[in-house]
């Protein structure tokens, strides 16, 4: 039998893949702004704290679309279970 996914497993997964994608760009990035400076990136300047505080932002929404992933997940391993 095959149930539908949930709108909030839906958006956990969607929430997750944006992300990951904006995880990856941020480091794309952070490596541009590195090679292509001269001596490297100054820690302090405005660009690296931009893109620290945007991976921490990409890690936090990870972090938000866990629980409701794995709540989704649980529920429905349990409901297919057949022990």
């Amino acid at each position: 039998m095959h149930t539908p996914h949930s709108g909030m497993g839906i958006a956990a997964f969607i929430t997750a893949l944006c992300g990951a994608v904006l995880m990856l760009g941020l480091i794309v990035i952070a490596g541009i702004i590195e090679t292509t400076t001269p001596g490297g990136m100054e820690e302090t300047s405005m660009s690296a704290i931009l893109v620290g505080l945007g991976l921490m932002c990409t890690a936090l929404m990870q972090l938000v679309a866990l629980p409701v992933q794995c709540r989704q997940t649980a529920a429905a391993c349990s409901r297919s279970s057949a022990w």
